[in-house]
């Protein structure tokens, strides 16, 4: 985990990874310079398991940085990921653990979530495509960052993530494009295991600048991806988002949150 400024939330989300049926993990958080009480926070936690094991920044570096500090540190041959907002299930590491083991060729596991705003209040349902192809991948349809259980090899294969100014807060699209261009693949348990904090606020931080790095992650990876012509065209429309007014990509938003909901109550 790399936390800034999360002492809201950061304690319920650490609180869900203690209470994981699979006890057996390390957990290693590194605070990116917060200026609030998060880092106090996690002292008093860390104080009472020794499986928590805390890192530092000593300036700002942002998310990438801080994961990589973390992966460093980490032991485990398997590597999981969790937001500073976010809830993880009970289960969710016993669930994708059996999805690896029952899977030795996958690289990664991700799973479905429900969408919050706040504690409390239900946004909506985010399903993933079962098995992505390099198709979905590149469009967009793939994996929910904080729910990713990824062998510890395979991401140091690859360098784990990219800390170029174009990848910034676009980090996982550019590592499952990484992944998927060196031919490894995924899986999404069919399971909401993480309750996953998304909220209209968020949206404001989807910029003309993000957008365009998402064009420019598509522009580096879609010549090593087995895309079809028409699918390379997808990458036109992170660069046409960036120049839509922020009233029109809100309304979208909110007509996604809507076809979450009603897609959840199909099933």
């Amino acid at each position: 985990m790399g936390t800034h400024n999360g002492e809201a939330t950061i304690k319920t989300a650490v609180q869900s990874i203690q209470n994981q049926t699979e006890p057996d993990w390390e957990f290693i958080i590194c605070d990116d310079c917060s200026t609030d009480n998060t880092w106090s926070i996690l002292q008093s936690i860390a104080a009472l398991d020794s499986r928590i094991k805390l890192l530092q920044n000593s300036q700002q570096g942002g998310l990438s940085l801080s994961l990589n500090k973390c992966l460093a540190q980490a032991q485990a041959p398997l590597i999981a990921r969790m937001d500073d907002d976010d809830v993880s299930q009970p289960h969710r590491f016993e669930a994708q653990i059996q999805a690896l083991d029952k899977n030795p060729e996958i690289a990664l596991t991700g799973c479905n979530a429900h969408l919050f705003s706040e504690p409390g209040h239900y946004q909506g349902f985010r399903k993933c495509p079962e098995r992505p192809t390099a198709q979905q991948i590149f469009n967009g349809k793939n994996f929910i960052h904080p729910t990713i259980l990824i062998r510890r090899q395979i991401l140091l294969n690859v360098g784990g993530y990219n800390i170029a100014p174009y990848a910034l807060r676009c980090e996982d699209f550019d590592l499952w494009c990484k992944l998927y261009a060196h031919g490894y693949r995924g899986i999404n348990v069919q399971q909401p295991l993480l309750d996953y904090h998304e909220s209209p606020r968020n949206i404001q931080h989807r910029n003309a600048q993000q957008h365009r790095n998402v064009h420019q992650v598509m522009k580096v990876w879609r010549k090593d991806l087995p895309l079809t012509t028409t699918g390379r065209i997808y990458s036109l429309i992170p660069l046409i988002k960036s120049w839509l007014p922020q009233s029109i990509l809100n309304l979208r938003y909110r007509k996604l949150l809507v076809s979450q909901k009603e897609e959840e109550s199909d099933d």
